[in-house]
């Protein structure tokens, strides 16, 4: 199974989140050259806010994937459209209060009090109007998760890699032929968040196309729905913990550093953050496997050889990027920028490759339905975490931010390695927590 179906479905995966990197190595230099540093700065934060907004679905993405993954074979399509309508109106609920907050009150967030401080007046007015553009995509963001969730049970993956590759894509073309016109950050991000609603509608039409009851609205009574909330509890903490950790030390480095300096940690930051295409490939198409997997044998072969296959590409991978990073960050941006990139760029590429591996133990642990387990992990980690970015960035600059990402997610993998070497052993019933 983990040569041909896994292989394939993690090929589709990865081919979705490849083919758009491909785009971005040309779009970005005349996106730094048409924008300036400063306004690509702040872009760049934008492209980090969207990767973040997509996981505060508190955990119901996650939910919709266990829960269909488990309905399939067993339950009617009637069942499987109430599961779905239930939770799309959960999320669909809770992303609408935060997006009305954030675009009422984002005045008094820190990314407003990041462009009082660090930005220009002009682009201080064009980030305030940018932050309320990004509130109204937050709906779309999170709706489009769920219905991911629901199309990766339904292991659909070749059609989901064609969407991501459509929006990938655009992802960086809509900002560079916007810049073209007008530099002004709004209009880029006005653009970007079309493609969210355009995205989140495609997706809504391909699970119509796979599950035809779908069109038919069914859904729980508000108040009968509500154990779908208690059960991604814990899923949300991770969801929403994880990727703070992810890119919370950009917005540190923003808040820390002066703006003209900030490409030269998020520049490579992105560009070592895109090689979670791998584990994210390999990751998604396992998570299902795990959850359906009654096999405990079968279940600790996919697991072993999925960690054994990641590790040895992602740190191959890490060897070759510090290799070559500086020669080829001076190729692609020129002396000044590697000058000051590579030395970050070096550390986090260390970083990726003990995060890239620990995402098998995370998709075993939660596909197994021990969320609790990775949700307590990220409660210990995230405060540790913080000081530990504040300490590294006041002392030691962009290496200290690159420092502190690095030893995060070495800590994670070798905590999740535990976790998830312990319980695998188990039989399929001490796998679960107790109701």
């Amino acid at each position: 199974m983990f040569k041909s179906q896994i292989a394939k479905h993690s090929y589709h995966n990865l081919l979705g989140q490849a083919f758009p990197l491909l785009i971005g190595l040309v779009v970005i230099p005349k996106l730094i050259q048409q924008m300036g540093l400063e306004r690509f700065g702040v872009l760049t934060l934008v492209w980090a806010v969207i990767g973040y907004f997509s996981f505060l679905d508190f955990g119901l993405s996650r939910v919709m994937t266990l829960k269909v993954s488990a309905m399939l074979g067993f339950k009617s399509s009637v069942e499987i459209s109430e599961t779905f309508w239930s939770i799309l109106k959960l999320i669909l609920l809770i992303t609408s209060i935060g997006a009305m907050g954030l675009y009422i009150f984002g005045e008094w967030t820190s990314a407003h009090d990041f462009l009082r401080s660090k930005a220009s007046e002009s682009v201080y007015r064009e980030g305030l109007l940018s932050l309320k553009i990004m509130a109204l995509t937050l709906p779309a963001i999170t709706l489009t998760a769920g219905l991911r969730g629901f199309l990766e049970a339904k292991e659909q993956f070749p059609r989901l890699s064609f969407l991501q590759i459509q929006m990938g894509t655009f992802n960086f073309l809509i900002p560079f032929g916007i810049a073209f016109l007008s530099p002004q950050l709004p209009w880029i991000v006005f653009g970007l968040a079309l493609l969210r609603y355009l995205y989140m509608g495609l997706h809504l039409r391909l699970c119509f196309s796979v599950e035809p009851a779908l069109k038919n609205y069914r859904s729980l009574p508000l108040s009968q729905s509500t154990h779908l909330m208690r059960e991604g509890g814990w899923v949300s903490i991770s969801n929403v913990i994880g990727p703070v950790m992810v890119y919370f030390d950009r917005f540190f480095v923003a808040a820390m550093i002066p703006t003209a300096q900030i490409p030269y940690y998020t520049t490579p930051a992105e560009i070592v953050s895109r090689l979670l295409i791998l584990p994210s490939a390999l990751s998604r198409t396992l998570f299902p496997a795990f959850a359906k997997q009654a096999d405990v044998a079968h279940r600790i072969h996919l697991y072993r050889r999925g960690s054994l296959v990641l590790a040895v590409i992602m740190f191959g991978i890490v060897l070759f990027g510090i290799a070559v990073g500086r020669f080829a960050l001076k190729q692609w941006l020129g002396e000044e920028f590697a000058e000051n990139s590579y030395p970050a760029l070096a550390i986090l590429l260390v970083g990726i490759g003990f995060n890239s591996v620990a995402w098998i133990p995370f998709a075993l642990i939660q596909g197994l339905g021990r969320s609790d387990l990775t949700a307590k992990v990220h409660l210990v980690e995230l405060p540790l975490y913080i000081t530990s970015l504040w300490f590294l960035i006041s002392n030691w600059g962009l290496r200290g931010a690159a420092l502190a990402w690095t030893l995060r997610c070495f800590f994670d993998y070798v905590i999740l390695s535990i976790i998830a070497g312990r319980i695998i052993q188990g039989s399929g019933d001490q796998l679960h927590p107790k109701s």
